[in-house]
């Protein structure tokens, strides 16, 4: 059973907890209030878009989160899902996209490539290569 003193220490800490909570809370409302009376006052897109993102700034250094559905704690942070990490793309890397084909290659079977000079839309000579089949 607990004593007075653990129930005592308890019952400070989670006042304090309940205090830091109320407190955040307060000044995330006092941001979004903010936030919203900007964007009455905003005339085009840019400036509501910076007042957003300053305001999504301010809210997530207040330890804010009004969008339940989004959680970026929980966004993957391993070394595929950061580009920053890695520097390239893993879709658009070199060792992503070999230079030779992996396997036979060629013309699917029973189609013929044709060759056709075209204008392009600079009014310049062009060629487009197609895939055509007999029917």
């Amino acid at each position: 059973m607990a004593t007075q003193d653990d129930l005592d220490w308890e019952n400070t800490v989670s006042k304090n907890l309940q205090r830091e909570t109320r407190e955040r809370r307060a000044a995330a409302k006092e941001i979004k209030d903010r936030r919203k009376e900007l964007l009455q006052g905003a005339t085009s897109t840019s400036e509501k878009r910076k007042i957003k993102a300053a305001a999504d700034a301010a809210l997530e250094q207040a330890g804010a989160n009004f969008n339940k559905e989004y959680k970026p704690s929980e966004n993957k942070q391993d070394y595929e899902s950061d580009i920053q990490q890695r520097g390239t793309d893993q879709f658009t890397a070199p060792e992503a996209t070999p230079e030779t084909p992996q396997s036979g290659g060629g013309l699917p079977s029973g189609f013929d490539q044709e060759t056709l000079d075209v204008v392009n839309n600079d009014n310049t000579a062009g060629q487009r290569v197609f895939l055509t089949k007999a029917v």
